[in-house]
């Protein structure tokens, strides 16, 4: 009886420790922040808080007479470079994807979940992070 007992305790414990965050999980996304229509998107723990940028430039894309999308850059006063964030939206102000340089100086790419399945271009409102990107 005791035996089953500490059988059932370590099967509680191991699936406990299972059920903990993990780094390795690779949890992401975590931060949020908000598109042009103030809607809220998750992006990658990784990139950049917005909030200690410094707004650069903010341009309309058109295609003829319809706006196609809105580009928005930003600048870290942390770093040299001019400009170290961008984010692209489309012309409803959904947020398509987010790029930065981090702290290594490697270029980072988010992009909405929903641009990546082949049976829909819905947004989604998550941003998922791209393969590493190379050192400038």
């Amino acid at each position: 009886m005791a035996r089953t007992n500490q059988r059932v305790y370590f099967a509680i414990l191991s699936l406990s420790l299972l059920l903990l965050p993990s780094k390795s999980l690779n949890a992401e996304p975590t931060r949020v922040t908000e598109n042009l229509r103030r809607e809220r998107v998750f992006v990658p723990s990784s990139a950049p808080n917005k909030s200690k940028l410094i707004p650069v430039s903010f341009t309309t894309i058109q295609v003829g007479a319809d706006i196609a999308g809105t580009m928005a850059t930003y600048d870290d006063p942390q770093t040299e470079r001019p400009m170290d964030y961008i984010e692209l939206y489309d012309g409803s102000g959904g947020l398509l994807l987010i790029g930065w340089i981090d702290r290594f100086g490697i270029r980072r790419t988010a992009v909405d979940r929903g641009l990546l399945q082949e049976d829909t271009s819905r947004l989604e409102g998550v941003l998922v992070l791209l393969a590493d990107g190379t050192p400038l």
